[in-house]
């Protein structure tokens, strides 16, 4: 397996789920797509997150000094990203190294860092997930049941069901951007989208009925 291949895997991927925020105290987010072009000096602000506050591309109650985050903590879209890779490399992975013996592909590797900056590194003991990925057992299953729930409320929330879909795919192998589109808003079509498909679609037979192909 090539580590840091995972890393970079795992890093994209997290950010596709987390997004950047805030871009204001009222709140909003950046895309991975608007971070990229994002100047480093950026202002981003703190956002309530259900247990407290988070910032940057999310999951940090604390920076990585200790301090915590509140209503009032802001940070450097510069510092955003260096804390990012931080919460990989210093707090997922050595987690992932200690409990995990079995060896594992890029992809699954990448989606245990997923999993542990989404769920705390320690939730590879939910439902004895690292046993079930040592034994080879039915990680996707397993994954697909684990840390679904707010750790306020104890409700099981539908973005985490989904988050846990998209990581069981990542693992296998067969994750991929449409897939997760779609799945993420099953219930919010980009009918705009199909439109179009549509439109050209009805050009091209329309094309072909000329021609007396069809």
């Amino acid at each position: 397996m090539n580590k840091e291949a995972s890393i970079q895997i795992a890093m994209e991927f997290i950010k596709k789920w987390e997004r950047l925020g805030s871009k204001s105290r009222s709140g909003g987010s950046y895309s991975p797509e608007q971070a990229k072009t994002l100047p480093l000096d950026t202002i981003l602000y703190s956002f309530p997150d259900g247990r407290g506050y988070s910032i940057g591309w999310g999951s940090y109650d604390k920076l990585p000094d200790g301090t915590k985050v509140t209503a009032n903590t802001t940070i450097t879209k510069e510092k955003a990203d260096k804390f990012h890779e931080f919460a990989v490399r210093d707090t997922i992975i050595p987690v992932i190294d200690k409990l995990i013996t079995r060896p594992l592909t890029e992809n699954q590797y990448a989606t245990l860092i997923s999993f542990g900056y989404n769920a705390g590194p320690y939730a590879l003991s939910y439902n004895n997930l690292a046993g079930v990925i040592n034994s080879g057992g039915d990680v996707e299953t397993t994954l697909k049941k684990t840390a679904i729930t707010d750790s306020g409320t104890g409700k099981v929330l539908t973005g985490l069901i989904n988050r846990r879909k998209d990581e069981a795919k990542l693992w296998d192998g067969s994750y991929n951007e449409l897939y997760s589109y779609y799945l993420r808003n099953s219930s919010n079509i980009n009918y705009g989208f199909i439109i179009l498909i549509g439109v050209g679609l009805a050009f091209y037979i329309k094309y072909l009925k000329k021609k007396n192909i069809v």
